[in-house]
């Protein structure tokens, strides 16, 4: 990753955490109306994931929703392995749809989930990884996502 691409994307980072910082002093003045939050609270996710390790990153986090009675998840992960760790620093974003397909509920607290069936799209950003095929692979390997990879678990 070149100096400029990490020096925008610092830029960026500390633009966003101004703009966090001044909009949270706002967000929670004794003005504001609870009528204009019930509308937006759909948007909000149902629940965040940190994961240590993985198939996502060294360090992953995502925000995810539930559906259908909670026996659906949808998950959005963005993960990132440190240089110490690999050649270059690497960042990715995984999907990730899982089926809850069974559930047991042992008492108020506790629910065994023993059937689960999941599927997801992960892609690492960079210039040795490409969503579209080279030219130079394009008569040797007839598909074109190949590192836009696909799993089920």
């Amino acid at each position: 990753m070149s100096l400029k691409y990490r020096h925008t994307i610092y830029k960026i980072s500390l633009l966003l955490v101004i703009v966090l910082f001044f909009n949270i002093n706002n967000g929670y003045s004794q003005e504001d109306s609870t009528a204009n939050t019930e509308k937006y609270k759909k948007f909000l996710p149902n629940y965040v994931k940190l994961q240590y390790a993985g198939g996502i990153g060294f360090m992953s986090v995502g925000v995810g929703y539930t559906f259908i009675k909670h026996h659906l998840d949808v998950t959005m992960f963005y993960g990132y392995v440190p240089k110490a760790f690999s050649v270059t620093d690497l960042h990715s974003i995984s999907l990730q749809l899982t089926a809850k397909l069974l559930k047991y509920k042992i008492n108020d607290n506790i629910e065994v989930l023993p059937l689960n069936f999941g599927w997801y799209a992960h892609h690492t950003f960079g210039e040795e990884f490409w969503i579209r095929l080279p030219d130079k692979y394009a008569k040797v390997i007839s598909f074109t996502t190949l590192f836009l990879l696909f799993y089920s678990f």
